[in-house]
């Protein structure tokens, strides 16, 4: 039976180093979501395919070889080539990205490409996934419960987590997670408890299902029962009741295609179309002056008229407007912006402001489009195809030094896009000095090592960065060295090394440019941790001693030893002796099990007291171990609890 144990129990025990390094390598990389594509610099992953208006699109990735804090460039590319979205994604320490990007409502039907490269591949080398996005059935909402929600860390939620929709709504709550999920309505308390009020219907969702609601008008909490971090809103409004048109009211088509109202007795026109309020039919009335297409058989009604002013088409840069009408409604692209205007300009950003259209279409504005010409208008560059927004303003930055550019700007609605406005154009002041960075942040800080971040400055002064001054003080600011007096580099994220432990550092840095050096940014402060407990040396070492740590940790060779010290306080001390005073509270190491076995094989009370051993349940034995063993044998002292004498 020794003989088995003997060959059994060491197959055990390789296993079980087996499943730990797996384990622990998994963890080391990202998990990708389902549809992803990869290069040799990088792997990019979301976590669909197909999306609807509204939705949002989840990504994540990892860059192969990196610089720690570089980023990732994301561009969004929409069927027509316009690129309508490009933002960037900080690396994590280990080179991970992930984020996500709500899909706007104006958003057209249709394939995307998303497109993404690390900025440090001097080569830009692209990965690309396609995606389609369609928009959302009138009167229908969709939540989604995104993959991953089920982990609270995760920091990811319902999608949109907040709603607001007319009466008379479908919302669909979607679980594209991997687990089951509750929406419920009601609220989690203070405390930690929820308080269910049962004011609409919710219910469990099972991965890949949906549930339906249409609650009445009103505002609503809801949260998932099984995860409680999950909460969302609904608002419902009411529909306002329909006007009652009285007998003297008729409606009138005027050629800018909005339908307006007026009394019988009051001037009438000769071409008009009346509406049979009781039969909800079109009737058409055409006149000598002017004919109109029949309803029944043609969407399309043309209507000239001496009265209303036409563009003139021939001297308007894309002046084709396409209208889809339907027998009923009355809508059509809406007129373009006016009043055009540049009220701030600097050396490398204009600032332009405009009036919304006086006539929408009889559909709200819903974006404009914006184009610039550097040439005086012989040739249009398309700066922002649709902003989403019925803002009336937009900021261009980066610009060149003193130099001229002209602005156009087109107003969207449901139907299409309006023909273009007036011109307006700006001449960009001569260079200055950079604005000062922003968002000075401390990602990274460990006993011997605090890593910086901070954002690009808006304003450039006119001139491209060029590098960055980086200052530290041990006084809090009372004094200043001067850590980097040139990065000479556009990256915006530095590691400072060689640090004393427990000591609290501050930082601050400028921006260069070819005019100067900004003034410095805000201040962040960062306070490295106790000395770790192994030493450098130790853990150098061993790395020397481990192909697959020198695969896994390069840098080691060059000093920098903080991915190397994380390993040992997560994984190392369950592989190492050395490592053992990092041995975490109640944890028995796996390179102690044939130590075990054999103080077990040498001593029969144990053999008693344990006889589950002999079929390979170690259980109970290492229990004894942690909590007398290590005061009995010393094959077991690396288990001797700290500021305790063993007895032999």
């Amino acid at each position: 039976m020794h003989k088995i144990l003997y060959f059994v129990l060491p197959v055990i025990l390789v296993l079980g180093i087996y499943g730990s390094q797996t384990s622990y390598q998994i963890s080391d990389f990202f998990k990708p979501y389902n549809v992803k594509n990869s290069n040799n610099i990088m792997t990019l992953s979301i976590d669909n395919s197909t999306y609807k208006q509204g939705q949002t699109i989840y990504f994540a990735g990892k860059v192969n070889h990196y610089d720690q804090g570089a980023k990732v460039h994301f561009q969004i590319i929409d069927p027509i080539k316009n690129t309508v979205s490009d933002f960037r994604n900080l690396l994590n320490r280990a080179g991970v990205f992930s984020g996500s990007f709500p899909i706007p409502e104006t958003f057209s039907d249709g394939k995307y490409i998303i497109t993404a490269y690390y900025e440090g591949d001097p080569n830009k080398k692209q990965v690309s996934l396609t995606v389609n996005i369609s928009s959302t059935p009138k009167g229908v909402v969709y939540i989604v419960i995104p993959a991953g929600a089920s982990t609270e860390g995760s920091k990811i939620n319902f999608s949109p987590k907040y709603v607001t929709v007319s009466q008379g709504t479908r919302i669909f709550w979607v679980n594209n997670d991997n687990t089951i999920h509750t929406v419920t309505s009601g609220k989690i308390n203070d405390n930690g408890t929820y308080d269910p009020d049962n004011l609409f219907k919710g219910g469990f969702i099972t991965p890949g299902e949906n549930l339906v609601a249409s609650p009445k008008p009103g505002n609503y909490q809801y949260f998932c029962k099984i995860h409680p971090w999950l909460v969302g809103s609904v608002s419902v409004k009411a529909n306002q009741a329909a006007a009652k048109p009285g007998a003297n009211i008729e409606i009138v088509k005027p050629s800018s295609g909005i339908v307006t109202t007026k009394s019988k007795d009051s001037t009438a026109t000769k071409s008009k179309t009346s509406t049979d309020v009781a039969k909800s039919k079109v009737k058409s009335q055409p006149t000598k002056s002017n004919p109109v297409t029949d309803t029944a058989k043609s969407k399309t009604i043309t209507q000239p008229t001496k009265s209303n002013p036409v563009t003139d088409t021939a001297k308007s840069k894309n002046s084709t407007q396409t209208t889809k009408s339907k027998p009923g409604t009355d809508t059509a692209v809406p007129l373009p912006p006016t009043g055009l205007a540049t009220p701030f300009v600097s050396s490398s950003q204009i600032s332009i402001s405009w009036h919304a259209p006086l006539n929408d279409g009889g559909s709200p504005i819903t974006g404009y489009k914006i184009e610039r010409s550097t040439d005086d208008g012989t040739t249009w560059n398309v700066i922002v195809a649709n902003t989403a927004s019925t803002r009336t303003w937009y900021s261009n930055y980066h610009l060149s030094e003193s130099t001229t550019y002209t602005y156009l700007v087109y107003s969207i609605n449901s139907i299409g896009t309006s023909s273009p406005s007036s011109t307006v154009s700006a001449t960009t002041t001569p260079a200055t000095m950079p604005d000062s960075p922003t968002g000075l942040a401390t990602p990274f800080v460990s006993s011997s090592q605090i890593s910086l971040s901070w954002h690009a400055p808006l304003n450039d002064g006119g001139s491209p960065i060029t590098g960055y001054k980086i200052e530290s003080s041990a006084d809090n600011g009372t004094t200043w060295n001067i850590v980097v007096a040139n990065t000479a580099s556009t990256t915006a994220w530095y590691s400072n090394y060689h640090l004393l432990a427990s000591t609290t550092y501050t930082y601050r840095v400028s921006a260069i440019n070819a005019i100067g050096t900004s003034s410095p940014s805000s201040i962040i402060f960062g306070t490295t941790s106790k000395p770790f407990p192994v030493s450098d040396s130790i853990l150098l070492s061993i790395w020397k001693n481990d192909r697959d740590l020198q695969k896994l940790y390069p840098e080691a060779a060059d000093g920098n030893m903080e991915n190397l010290k994380q390993w040992a306080a997560s994984t190392g001390w369950n592989q190492d002796k050395s490592l053992s005073v990092l041995i975490p509270s109640g944890k028995f190491p796996l390179y102690l099990e044939q130590s075990l076995l054999s103080i077990w094989v040498d001593r029969k009370d144990l053999q008693k007291l344990y006889p589950e051993v002999e079929q390979g349940n170690v259980t109970n034995l290492k229990k004894w171990a942690l909590t007398q063993g290590w005061n009995e044998d010393k094959r077991l002292s690396v288990l001797v609890p700290q500021g305790k004498v063993p007895k032999y």
